[in-house]
Protein backbone atom coordinates (compact mmCIF):
# COMPACT_ATOMS: atom_id res chain seq x y z
CA UNK A 1 0.00 0.00 0.00
CA UNK A 2 2.43 2.34 1.08
CA UNK A 3 4.74 1.93 -2.71
CA UNK A 4 1.23 2.22 -4.53
CA UNK A 5 0.49 5.65 -2.39
CA UNK A 6 4.47 6.87 -3.14
CA UNK A 7 3.76 6.52 -6.99
CA UNK A 8 0.38 7.88 -7.00
CA UNK A 9 2.14 10.81 -4.54
CA UNK A 10 4.68 10.97 -7.09
CA UNK A 11 2.58 10.98 -10.45
CA UNK A 12 -0.25 13.25 -9.38
CA UNK A 13 1.50 15.70 -7.29
CA UNK A 14 4.00 16.42 -9.92
CA UNK A 15 1.27 17.04 -12.53
CA UNK A 16 -0.51 19.43 -9.75
CA UNK A 17 2.53 21.21 -8.36
CA UNK A 18 4.83 22.06 -11.55
CA UNK A 19 2.02 21.49 -14.70
CA UNK A 20 -1.59 21.95 -13.19
CA UNK A 21 -0.59 25.82 -11.71
CA UNK A 22 0.42 27.17 -14.96
CA UNK A 23 -2.82 26.08 -17.00
CA UNK A 24 -5.01 27.15 -14.54
CA UNK A 25 -3.05 30.55 -13.76
CA UNK A 26 -0.82 30.78 -17.07
CA UNK A 27 3.20 32.47 -17.00
CA UNK A 28 3.21 35.79 -15.64
CA UNK A 29 5.28 38.26 -13.64
CA UNK A 30 4.76 40.81 -11.51
CA UNK A 31 8.10 42.56 -9.54
CA UNK A 32 7.59 41.82 -5.82
CA UNK A 33 4.69 39.51 -6.30
CA UNK A 34 5.38 35.86 -5.94
CA UNK A 35 3.24 33.76 -8.14
CA UNK A 36 0.13 31.59 -7.40
CA UNK A 37 2.39 28.46 -9.44
CA UNK A 38 5.19 29.62 -7.71
CA UNK A 39 3.67 29.50 -4.06
CA UNK A 40 2.03 26.12 -4.60
CA UNK A 41 5.74 24.61 -6.30
CA UNK A 42 7.33 26.48 -2.95
CA UNK A 43 4.74 25.15 -0.36
CA UNK A 44 3.91 21.33 -1.65
CA UNK A 45 6.67 20.22 -4.07
CA UNK A 46 9.48 19.37 -1.03
CA UNK A 47 6.11 17.58 1.06
CA UNK A 48 4.44 15.80 -2.04
CA UNK A 49 7.17 14.78 -3.83
CA UNK A 50 9.96 14.75 -1.38
CA UNK A 51 7.53 12.22 1.21
CA UNK A 52 6.66 10.58 -1.95
CA UNK A 53 10.66 9.37 -2.75
CA UNK A 54 11.14 8.66 0.82
CA UNK A 55 8.11 6.12 0.80
CA UNK A 56 9.45 4.54 -2.10
CA UNK A 57 13.40 4.56 -0.33
CA UNK A 58 11.99 2.59 2.72
CA UNK A 59 9.60 0.60 0.07
CA UNK A 60 12.82 -0.28 -2.36
CA UNK A 61 16.29 -0.07 -1.28
CA UNK A 62 15.45 -2.15 2.57
CA UNK A 63 17.53 -4.74 0.86
CA UNK A 64 20.13 -2.66 -1.25
CA UNK A 65 23.85 -2.37 -0.71
CA UNK A 66 24.84 1.00 1.51
CA UNK A 67 26.43 2.43 -1.24
CA UNK A 68 23.10 2.52 -3.27
CA UNK A 69 21.45 3.94 0.44
CA UNK A 70 24.15 6.66 0.39
CA UNK A 71 24.05 7.79 -3.11
CA UNK A 72 20.25 7.47 -3.05
CA UNK A 73 20.17 10.34 -0.16
CA UNK A 74 23.33 12.80 -1.89
CA UNK A 75 20.61 12.83 -4.83
CA UNK A 76 17.62 13.59 -2.56
CA UNK A 77 19.62 16.22 -0.92
CA UNK A 78 21.19 17.58 -3.95
CA UNK A 79 18.01 17.60 -5.56
CA UNK A 80 15.91 19.35 -3.17
CA UNK A 81 18.97 22.11 -2.77
CA UNK A 82 18.25 22.14 -6.72
CA UNK A 83 14.90 22.73 -6.55
CA UNK A 84 15.25 25.98 -4.05
CA UNK A 85 18.45 27.58 -6.00
CA UNK A 86 16.46 27.38 -9.21
CA UNK A 87 13.30 29.07 -7.74
CA UNK A 88 15.84 32.24 -6.34
CA UNK A 89 17.81 32.27 -9.60
CA UNK A 90 14.47 31.99 -12.08
CA UNK A 91 12.95 35.14 -9.59
CA UNK A 92 15.89 36.58 -10.51
CA UNK A 93 16.02 36.22 -14.38
CA UNK A 94 12.69 36.95 -14.96
CA UNK A 95 13.06 40.39 -12.76
CA UNK A 96 16.45 41.18 -15.48
CA UNK A 97 14.08 40.46 -18.28
CA UNK A 98 11.06 42.26 -17.38
CA UNK A 99 13.36 45.52 -16.15
CA UNK A 100 14.07 45.75 -19.98
CA UNK A 101 17.52 47.78 -20.44
CA UNK A 102 20.10 49.00 -18.13
CA UNK A 103 21.39 45.52 -16.19
CA UNK A 104 24.74 44.63 -17.26
CA UNK A 105 25.24 42.58 -20.04
CA UNK A 106 27.13 40.06 -17.73
CA UNK A 107 24.98 39.73 -15.39
CA UNK A 108 21.80 39.19 -17.28
CA UNK A 109 24.17 36.03 -18.49
CA UNK A 110 25.26 35.20 -15.13
CA UNK A 111 21.07 35.31 -13.98
CA UNK A 112 20.39 33.10 -16.81
CA UNK A 113 22.85 30.66 -16.69
CA UNK A 114 22.22 29.89 -12.96
CA UNK A 115 18.64 29.88 -14.15
CA UNK A 116 18.40 27.51 -17.15
CA UNK A 117 21.57 25.73 -17.00
CA UNK A 118 23.14 24.63 -13.49
CA UNK A 119 19.43 24.63 -11.64
CA UNK A 120 18.14 22.37 -13.97
CA UNK A 121 21.36 20.38 -14.22
CA UNK A 122 21.42 19.89 -10.48
CA UNK A 123 17.17 19.00 -10.51
CA UNK A 124 16.50 16.61 -13.82
CA UNK A 125 19.37 14.44 -13.96
CA UNK A 126 19.37 14.23 -10.13
CA UNK A 127 15.34 13.33 -10.45
CA UNK A 128 15.87 10.42 -13.06
CA UNK A 129 18.94 9.19 -11.02
CA UNK A 130 16.91 8.54 -8.16
CA UNK A 131 14.30 6.81 -10.22
CA UNK A 132 16.82 4.56 -11.84
CA UNK A 133 18.78 3.96 -8.12
CA UNK A 134 14.83 2.74 -7.35
CA UNK A 135 14.87 0.81 -10.30
CA UNK A 136 17.75 -0.96 -9.89
CA UNK A 137 17.46 -2.08 -6.11
CA UNK A 138 13.58 -3.20 -7.74
CA UNK A 139 15.57 -5.86 -10.02
CA UNK A 140 18.17 -6.97 -8.60
CA UNK A 141 18.12 -6.68 -4.62
CA UNK A 142 15.02 -6.65 -3.44
CA UNK A 143 14.02 -10.08 -2.15
CA UNK A 144 10.70 -10.05 -2.12
CA UNK A 145 7.59 -7.40 -2.10
CA UNK A 146 5.26 -6.69 1.10
CA UNK A 147 1.90 -7.12 -0.63
CA UNK A 148 1.51 -9.44 -3.69
CA UNK A 149 0.42 -8.05 -7.31
CA UNK A 150 -0.76 -9.72 -10.08
CA UNK A 151 -1.98 -7.02 -11.95
CA UNK A 152 0.85 -4.40 -11.78
CA UNK A 153 0.81 -3.11 -15.25
CA UNK A 154 -3.10 -2.46 -15.14
CA UNK A 155 -2.53 -0.64 -11.73
CA UNK A 156 0.25 1.79 -12.53
CA UNK A 157 -1.41 2.60 -15.96
CA UNK A 158 -3.26 5.76 -14.85
CA UNK A 159 -0.19 6.93 -12.73
CA UNK A 160 2.08 6.55 -15.59
CA UNK A 161 0.01 8.63 -18.26
CA UNK A 162 0.05 11.28 -15.95
CA UNK A 163 3.05 11.60 -14.72
CA UNK A 164 5.31 10.66 -18.51
CA UNK A 165 3.16 13.27 -19.61
CA UNK A 166 3.71 15.81 -17.12
CA UNK A 167 7.80 14.88 -16.67
CA UNK A 168 8.04 15.15 -20.53
CA UNK A 169 6.73 18.60 -20.70
CA UNK A 170 8.48 19.63 -17.65
CA UNK A 171 11.66 18.67 -19.27
CA UNK A 172 10.66 20.46 -22.63
CA UNK A 173 10.64 23.36 -20.19
CA UNK A 174 13.72 23.05 -18.92
CA UNK A 175 14.89 22.82 -21.98
CA UNK A 176 16.55 19.00 -21.32
CA UNK A 177 14.39 16.53 -23.67
CA UNK A 178 16.68 14.52 -25.09
CA UNK A 179 18.06 13.52 -21.11
CA UNK A 180 14.40 12.68 -20.34
CA UNK A 181 13.95 10.53 -23.98
CA UNK A 182 17.48 8.89 -23.28
CA UNK A 183 16.76 7.59 -19.62
CA UNK A 184 13.35 6.78 -21.11
CA UNK A 185 14.94 4.28 -23.29
CA UNK A 186 17.49 3.02 -20.76
CA UNK A 187 14.41 1.80 -18.37
CA UNK A 188 12.55 -0.02 -21.08
CA UNK A 189 15.76 -1.73 -22.36
CA UNK A 190 16.72 -2.39 -18.98
CA UNK A 191 12.90 -3.66 -17.57
CA UNK A 192 13.01 -5.08 -21.37
CA UNK A 193 16.22 -7.69 -20.46
CA UNK A 194 14.01 -8.72 -17.20
CA UNK A 195 11.18 -9.30 -19.07
CA UNK A 196 13.41 -11.37 -21.54
CA UNK A 197 14.70 -13.30 -18.92
CA UNK A 198 11.81 -14.00 -16.48
CA UNK A 199 8.62 -13.43 -18.45
CA UNK A 200 6.37 -10.77 -18.80
CA UNK A 201 4.49 -12.36 -15.73
CA UNK A 202 7.31 -11.27 -13.18
CA UNK A 203 6.62 -7.34 -14.46
CA UNK A 204 2.99 -7.55 -13.08
CA UNK A 205 4.05 -8.61 -9.83
CA UNK A 206 6.35 -5.50 -9.91
CA UNK A 207 4.57 -1.88 -9.34
CA UNK A 208 7.78 0.37 -9.33
CA UNK A 209 8.95 -1.63 -12.45
CA UNK A 210 5.61 -1.45 -14.07
CA UNK A 211 5.24 2.01 -13.59
CA UNK A 212 8.65 2.68 -14.70
CA UNK A 213 8.42 0.81 -17.94
CA UNK A 214 4.86 2.33 -18.71
CA UNK A 215 6.26 6.14 -17.57
CA UNK A 216 8.79 5.58 -20.34
CA UNK A 217 6.35 4.51 -23.40
CA UNK A 218 4.21 7.36 -22.61
CA UNK A 219 7.33 9.53 -22.51
CA UNK A 220 8.44 8.75 -25.98
CA UNK A 221 4.98 8.70 -27.16
CA UNK A 222 4.41 12.23 -25.75
CA UNK A 223 8.11 13.64 -27.11
CA UNK A 224 7.43 12.18 -30.69
CA UNK A 225 3.96 14.29 -30.49
CA UNK A 226 5.46 17.26 -29.47
CA UNK A 227 7.98 17.27 -31.51
CA UNK A 228 5.21 16.60 -34.38
CA UNK A 229 3.39 19.86 -33.35
CA UNK A 230 6.81 22.19 -32.51
CA UNK A 231 9.44 20.92 -34.21
CA UNK A 232 12.75 21.85 -31.94
CA UNK A 233 10.95 20.94 -28.43
CA UNK A 234 10.81 24.73 -27.50
CA UNK A 235 9.63 25.82 -23.90
CA UNK A 236 5.99 25.46 -23.25
CA UNK A 237 5.90 28.98 -21.69
CA UNK A 238 6.76 30.25 -25.16
CA UNK A 239 3.99 28.40 -27.11
CA UNK A 240 1.14 29.26 -24.06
Amino acid sequence: MKEQLAIFGLSIGFFAIIILPYLVFGFYFSPWYISIPDIIDIVFYGLVIGLSFYLLFEEKLSDAPSWIKYLFIYLFILHFTGHGFHWAANAMNESIINAGSGTPQYVSEYAYFLDEVLSHYIMYPTFLAMLLLLLVADMFYLQKEKEEYSNAMKLMSIPSIIFGFSYMISSAEAQLPYLTIAMAVAYICMIGWIIKVKGYDELNKRPYQAFIFETSIVILIVAIIYWILFPGFPEPSKIL
